[in-house]
Formats: C-alpha cells, structure tokens, sequence
C-alpha cells in the first residue's frame, strides 16, 4: 500500500492552495515584476493615456521654455497640452477542481490533485501573459520601428546590430523613452544566442551546469526574454523600457477569498449540500489593464 504524503484535506485548503498557486504561477509569467499592480474594487476604471511628447508642447508654445532669471525675475508657469483620458472594464476568470469524498479517501489522489493544480496555475499565468501580449502588440504610438538588416536565420544577419537599431529607433526627441528589455519568440531568442556563442566564447555555457540559465542575458545592456510562438509570432519583438512601466494592471482580491501578501488570485473551497458531497475549489482572478504610456511600448511584426 502506498503511503500518503500529506492528507488531501490539508492540500485542499484555501491558504494552501493559494500559496502553492501563486508560486508556480510566478514561474510561469514573462512579464513579472515589468508593471504596477494597483488593488481596485470598482468594476471598471479610467485613466490617462499620455500621447503628446514635451518637445511637441515646447515647439506649440503650449509650454513656454524656462525664464532666466535675474535677481527679481520669476519662474516661468508649466503648461501642458490637454491628455487623453481611457476606460476599462476589469475581467474574472478561473478554474474549479471538484472531488468527492470517495476520491479523497484513495491512496493516490495527492497526485491527482498536484496535476490539477500545476495545470490551473499554468493556464492562469497562460491568460495573464496572453492579455498583455495582446495589449501591447495592439500599440499606437509615435515610434517608427525598424527591420533587422535580415532575417535572424541567414548568413547575413546581424542581431546585435539589430538590437542597437531597435534601441535608436525607440527614442523619441521629447520623450524620456529607450527600449532596455526585449522580449522574442522562442526561435528568434535561441538564433540571437547562437549567434552570440558564435562571436564571443563568454556565451558558451555548459548545458550540465545547474547555473547554465544564469540571470537573463543583456546585450548591449538591453535584457533578452523569450515567449512561446503561440503568444508572439516568429520573427516579431516586443521592447519595452523598465524605467517607465507602459502599462499598469488594475486587479480585485476578494478579503474573504485571499490573504496572501502581493497574490494574484481567489481562491474559496466549499462542499456540495447533496450527495455525493463534493468538495468544491473555486481559482479565480479579476484584472484590467491600462496602456498609459504608449510611447515606452515598440511593436514590430515578422522583420527579424
């Protein structure tokens, strides 16, 4: 007979479940700590969406050039072009787990259950990577992207030429703005670290070394991220710069549902009133998201 490792009651448990959740969806999400999390318990939000650069409001005479001052002189008044107020809506999604009675009393069920949970959290993390990809791909802005000199995977290419070049085109005169994180699909990312091995032996890591993953690389420091193809398309990229997160995340958690410090979601654990008397787990989430700083986002599709 098999022994059991914890008792699937304990497992079962809202706190449990919600610290175990929110670990392994950490693992899981590409843009982690790259925004501002702000607690909301409203149904919608609005906010503004900056979209006119100094330079434009200095060149309008909508913002007059500061006063040189003599000795009874005075401060000239800041005045800046009207900005763009934007809604949303916040969003909930979730997974439940049902198990009956029966089931928790089988020698095996902890591992039914730690598949269920591996799979939740990573289909949470899956929607939350997902709704920012697709919130950033969508992005207006004034930046004129660039092309690679070509394709990453001929002789030709020049990656880290490329990067400098995304970088140059992302600054805009009267916006603080430069590209200092760049996320790839996973097939540009492995071309760009070949790439690397090949013109420089400090890229050569040794796949045995339990540190071979290292911190994530930086080129010319720009960091590099990888997604999966599903989320951005092969040869696209998206940069971004840290210093002025683009985007902040609205998001709910419910005080009866959630009691971690910085979680990301709810979760309730009830039995069913009739028979079999299944114990129910509710995961849920409830997010909106906020492209503020538009300028701070490069999007470039299928040029690399």
């Amino acid at each position: 007979m098999a022994a059991r490792t914890m008792d699937p009651r304990q497992v079962l448990q809202p706190v449990f479940l919600e610290g175990v959740m929110n670990k392994k969806m950490e693992q899981n999400l590409d843009f982690i700590d790259m925004f501002p999390r702000v607690k909301t318990d409203a149904l919608s939000f609005s906010y503004f969406e900056d979209t006119t650069n100094a330079g434009a409001d200095l060149a309008a005479q909508t913002m007059g050039k500061p006063n040189v001052l003599g000795e009874i002189g005075e401060l000239s008044e800041i005045e800046v072009s009207s900005i763009t107020m934007q809604h949303g809506g916040m969003e909930r999604f979730g997974y439940q787990l049902r198990f009956s009675q029966r089931q928790l009393r089988e020698e095996a069920v902890i591992d039914e259950i730690s598949r269920a949970v591996d799979r939740a959290a990573f289909g949470m993390a899956k929607k939350m990577n997902d709704d920012v990809i697709a919130k950033l791909v969508a992005v207006t802005n004034d930046i004129t992207e660039v092309d690679g000199a070509a394709a990453w995977d001929a002789a030709a290419a020049t990656p880290v030429e490329d990067i400098l070049s995304f970088v140059e085109a992302s600054m805009v005169e009267g916006y603080p703005y430069e590209m200092n994180e760049l996320f790839l699909e996973k097939g540009n990312y492995f071309q760009l670290m070949k790439y690397m091995q090949g013109i420089d032996i400090n890229w050569v890591r040794n796949p045995m070394d339990a540190n071979a993953a290292g911190p994530i690389p930086r080129v010319n420091g720009v960091g590099i991220h990888k997604l999966f193809s599903s989320q951005l398309a092969h040869a696209s990229y998206i940069g971004l710069d840290a210093r002025y997160p683009a985007m902040t995340i609205y998001e709910y958690l419910d005080p009866k549902h959630s009691t971690l410090p910085g979680g990301m979601i709810n979760v309730n654990k009830y039995e069913e009133e009739r028979f079999p008397y299944n114990i129910v787990v509710e995961m849920y989430a409830e997010r909106g998201l906020a492209l503020k700083v538009p300028n701070a986002v490069s999007y470039k599709a299928s040029n690399i």
